[in-house]
């Protein structure tokens, strides 16, 4: 069963998450609450892998992709 995921929404989501917790110190917001956005921050990227992989993290970071080895190629070192 797969499950339906926007990367594009993610990615706006934690980014707004990540801006809330740089700013939290600065109005003064409680230790719990900075906590609980800090772990969110972490937590998104997470569950991101675990429903879609490696390939799904590199997409929500913007990141390009890994370029796939050829099983052809070969070195002529002599």
């Amino acid at each position: 069963m797969s499950v339906p995921l926007s990367i594009s929404r993610t990615r706006i989501k934690l980014v707004a998450i990540a801006l809330l917790t740089v700013a939290a110190p600065a109005f003064e917001a409680t230790v719990w609450l900075t906590l609980a956005l800090t772990l969110m921050c972490f937590a998104i990227p997470l569950a991101v892998a675990v429903l879609g992989g490696a390939d799904l993290v590199r997409e929500l970071f913007l990141l390009p992709r890994r370029p796939i080895p050829s099983a052809t190629r070969k070195d002529n070192h002599q």
